[in-house]
């Protein structure tokens, strides 16, 4: 395949080239918005990678050149840039996908094929944002959600105080490791604050208590699950809902509702699944402290096979060992 990549910054433009040549990619470098117009215009391209702060031509001109000569040539903006809203603000610039600074190749790489696979007739990512974001909005007053679940404020810093943000935040970081595209980032986003939406259901006396539950106190708790995929039915968030009502199912088999193994999962449940555990490991709870950071390393480790999926922990661990323990980040 041929990718034109365009990226003012030299160090990075010559190891995003390294890295896409070992992946037997054709690689041809932009430095600047006027030299990436010229050569869209003098060849053929599969995909273009593209900074959202160049020199001489600004992007949002580039993409519209971009857009006029080859519309269903797809485009994956990098940029500093974190923040949810500016991550959207770059798709609505007409980027297909959108991956932020600091990365590692393994990300470009999973991002890459993910663009490549997709057909130039799918729907457009920003569209995919702007359909989950009305319909979240229409949830709100609907389910009247109470002050509890904190889960409906935006995710602030780096690091969410609460556990459904905290949660949502970790698997959009899995998320970027495994190929997704930022449609379905913001899917996962969105199931990853309302996951346990189903526990509004669940009696206070039995997720308040502090000691163990009886066998019909936890069935009555695991049904949360699946009461929570049918409270987002009348919204027509068939992605969402299957993320929330399947995010208790074990990676051999073993979990619930429905007991679904391996890819049977939804891949967004399996991702849910391990960020949740892991903010639980490490997040003091009435009825225990929050495990050390190592610990809940090895926990995951341990886990891999049999409760998570091994790729899942695998893009979780790597992360981690980049950006060490997010309580630090706070």
């Amino acid at each position: 395949m041929r990718i034109l990549l365009v990226e003012d910054e030299e160090p990075v433009a010559s190891f995003l080239r390294q890295g896409l040549e070992s992946d037997q990619h054709d690689v041809d470098v932009a430095y600047d918005g006027e030299q990436a117009q010229s050569l869209v215009d003098q060849a053929d391209f599969d995909l273009v990678i593209l900074d959202l702060l160049l020199p001489k031509v600004a992007v949002h001109e580039v993409l519209n050149h971009i857009h006029t000569q080859k519309p269903s040539l797809p485009v994956l903006i990098i940029s500093g840039w974190a923040d949810v809203e500016d991550r959207v603000k770059g798709l609505d610039l007409g980027a297909s996908d959108y991956l932020v600074k600091p990365f590692s190749f393994s990300e470009v790489s999973a991002r890459v094929r993910a663009l490549l696979r997709r057909s130039p007739d799918s729907p457009g990512t920003f569209l995919q944002l702007e359909e989950y974001r009305h319909r979240f909005e229409q949830m709100k007053p609907v389910l009247g959600l109470p002050p509890t679940f904190g889960f409906l404020v935006e995710v602030d810093g780096p690091y969410p105080r609460g556990h459904a943000q905290a949660v949502s935040w970790l698997a959009m970081q899995i998320a970027g490791r495994v190929g997704l595209s930022q449609g379905e980032v913001e899917e996962l986003r969105l199931a990853g604050l309302l996951h346990d939406i189903g526990k509004l259901h669940v009696p206070l006396h039995i997720l308040d208590k502090p000691e163990s539950l009886t066998a019909e106190e936890f069935e009555t708790l695991k049904s949360h699950a699946a009461m929570g995929e049918r409270m987002l039915e009348p919204f027509k968030v068939r992605g969402i809902g299957r993320i929330v009502g399947h995010h208790h199912e074990r990676y051999d088999g073993k979990g619930y509702p429905d007991g679904l193994a391996g890819h049977q999962i939804p891949l967004g449940a399996r991702i849910v699944a391990v960020a949740e555990c892991f903010h639980e490991m490490v997040s003091d709870q009435p009825y225990k402290s929050a495990r050390a950071f190592e610990d809940a390393l090895a926990e995951l480790r341990r886990c891999s096979g049999t409760q998570f999926d091994p790729e899942v922990v695998k893009a979780f661990l790597d992360w981690l060992q980049i950006y060490g323990d997010p309580r630090e980040q706070q």
